[in-house]
């Protein structure tokens, strides 16, 4: 289901209610895999070449913004960005 939605999502150039899924998919995808907290760890994670899948841009900041559905990147890795002290 998730290959099928987000098909040539980083091509798409209008507004689709399929994109908007298919960055919620992206988004428990990330996740899911608990790697990241931070933008720098992902970026050091792009740069190392470790992205293995397509559906998940490289540049999700770039790709969601543009189509007005990018939050933060606290969102996006959900974690909490307020101070728990």
């Amino acid at each position: 289901m998730f290959r099928k939605i987000c098909v040539g999502v980083e091509k798409m150039r209008r507004f689709d209610y399929r994109f908007v899924s298919c960055v919620d998919l992206c988004k428990k995808t990330v996740q899911a895999e608990n790697m990241w907290e931070t933008k720098e760890e992902w970026d050091d994670w792009i740069n190392q070449g470790e992205k293995r899948n397509r559906w998940i841009p490289s540049d999700p900041e770039k790709v969601y913004r543009e189509h007005g559905t990018w939050i933060s990147w606290d969102d996006f890795f959900g974690v909490n960005s307020q101070d728990e002290n």
